[in-house]
């Protein structure tokens, strides 16, 4: 391939969080698609991990700890960009601010760099959460008036930027990891229902709840399914890891952490199946492919059930969230975090089971209307990448 049609992609890879693999499986599957199928160098965090799961170039995104290993990632960062005349920032949460970290200055750092090389730049795929910090604001109103092409995944993250005083174009596009499944057939099943739950720590994301209270409201929700409905529940982590990563790192966000209290505030702990393993997005695909209902504490959960076909409901713990069911025509299955109760979950899951036919055509037409954005889209990345005039 050219030395001129390399790519380097940067975004949340590398962290063992499925949803964001997906998202760039789903980002290669749609460069392919529109005919840019040129070579990756993707940062990561892990970078045997995303060498292997995607069969692409890495840069060592992690932290370097001495002033020395620091002098020596900059010059391979900066040599990297030099020698890639596109670059990609893509892919998920990305711009937002946070109470403990300064988030956006983060992701921000190396699109910034990329423009100061004059690359050829691309923000894709991305959300634009809650930002209160007027430096955050102004340096990303600074830097994406700067890019060539701007595409977010939801009506409210587009609606930010353009108060924040962004005036490049700014499309909205399908979130990446649809471009990574494809819909099922609409089955009809007999027998009692399988109900998958993604769990993950919530604290900080509401007022109104905290980890323990959140976990037992979902432990009291498979308790009463179980005796109502006699379901079979998985239990799903997104955020999963090895088991030597796990121990070599001890890392802060783990869901199977998370599913393990739930199984023990449950009356009926034999009766829940943490899923374990799934280490692969195959894996994870097959999983909710099986589905009657997933239950979404993930985003991504979510996004992949819907793009799969399997009825959502979804637990808002970001706008992120919110925006995507939107997109999707299905905000009537989303509840606010913050409102949050069994029984509010229970009415929803009954209402699908009750009609799953009809709420998975709903769904299905809710996802492929959201997909009519990417056209345009696909236009402009050809007409950037591949100097496609039209």
């Amino acid at each position: 391939m050219a030395w001129g049609n390399r790519i380097l992609v940067c975004g949340f890879y590398g962290y063992h969080n499925l949803g964001d693999e997906a998202m760039l499986r789903g980002l290669r599957r749609w460069l392919q698609r529109c005919g840019c199928d040129f070579p990756l160098t993707v940062y990561s965090k892990d970078p045997e991990d995303t060498r292997a799961r995607h069969g692409v170039r890495v840069l060592d995104n992690r932290y370097a700890p001495r002033r020395r290993a620091q002098l020596a990632q900059w010059a391979r960062h900066w040599a990297a960009i030099a020698t890639h005349p596109y670059f990609i920032l893509g892919g998920g949460d990305l711009l937002r601010d946070a109470p403990d970290r300064d988030v956006a200055s983060e992701w921000l750092l190396p699109l910034e760099r990329a423009i100061a090389a004059r690359k050829r730049t691309l923000v894709l795929g991305i959300s634009v959460g809650k930002l209160w910090r007027p430096e955050t604001k102004t340096r990303i109103r600074a830097a994406l008036n700067r890019v060539d092409m701007i595409a977010v995944r939801d009506r409210t993250s587009r609606r930010r930027l353009v108060d924040l005083g962004v005036t490049q174009a700014v499309h909205v596009m399908g979130d990446l990891a649809l471009e990574a499944v494809s819909p099922l057939d609409n089955r009809s099943k007999s027998g009692s229902p399988h109900i998958g739950i993604s769990v993950r720590a919530v604290a900080g994301r509401s007022s109104g709840q905290s980890d323990t209270a959140f976990y037992q409201h979902l432990a009291t929700m498979a308790d009463q399914l179980i005796e109502t409905h006699n379901a079979t529940i998985d239990l799903i982590p997104f955020q999963a890891y090895p088991p030597d990563f796990r121990r070599r790192y001890t890392p802060p966000v783990d869901d199977e952490t998370a599913i393990a209290q739930v199984v023990r505030l449950s009356r009926y702990p034999e009766r829940l199946t943490p899923v374990h393993s799934l280490l692969s997005l195959d894996k994870l695909s097959d999983c909710l492919s099986r589905l009657d209902v997933m239950v979404g504490t993930r985003l991504h959960a979510v996004i992949l059930a819907a793009g799969l076909g399997v009825p959502v409901i979804a637990i808002e713990y970001a706008p992120k969230v919110q925006g995507f069911m939107a997109e999707i025509q299905q905000s009537k299955w989303s509840i606010a975090l913050a409102d949050f109760t069994p029984q509010q979950a229970l009415e929803r899951v009954n209402a699908v089971l009750q009609d799953p036919v009809t709420v998975r055509q709903g769904l299905r037409c809710g996802v492929q209307e959201y997909l009519t954005q990417m056209h345009p889209v696909d236009l402009a990345l050809q007409r950037i990448v591949l100097g496609v005039k039209g």
